[in-house]
């Protein structure tokens, strides 16, 4: 299956976020996942009073490949074209095994070819079930 495979990269490892349908383009859903998972909530505040409230937080797009945008921490979104190759669960938790896509990157004087690579990654769990405490 064809899909964007969103992550958040922190100083503690990777994590998958979502996925998208690979017709969409994923740069407003990389710069509000920033938003919503890497800032504080002043943080968050701080960037309404500039003039272009979201300017610092547009993606880095490359060839259409790779789009990232990253905190002045270490923390990134990153979302990236991929094929998933499956699922599986392990206690509880789901994870997702994907290939990049090859790809090449065109600079001013030179061609680099980003190899296709395998990953695997657990999910981030948003969703609401477990985000409340279960009475």
């Amino acid at each position: 299956m064809k899909a964007w495979v969103v992550t958040l990269i922190t100083s503690e490892g990777m994590r998958v976020v979502s996925l998208l349908p690979p017709l969409v383009d994923p740069e407003a859903h990389v710069a509000s996942l920033l938003y919503l998972c890497c800032l504080s909530l002043e943080d968050q505040a701080a960037t309404f009073r500039r003039d272009e409230p979201f300017k610092p937080l547009r993606p880095n797009n490359d060839n259409g490949y790779v789009v990232s945008v990253f905190t002045e921490g270490s923390n990134m979104i990153h979302a990236q074209k991929a094929d998933v190759l499956g699922f599986r669960e392990v206690n509880g938790r789901q994870w997702v095994k994907w290939r990049s896509v090859e790809y090449t990157r065109h600079a001013l004087d030179s061609e680099v070819v980003i190899p296709a690579l395998e990953h695997e990654a657990e999910q981030v769990d948003f969703r609401v079930t477990s985000l409340v405490p279960r009475k």
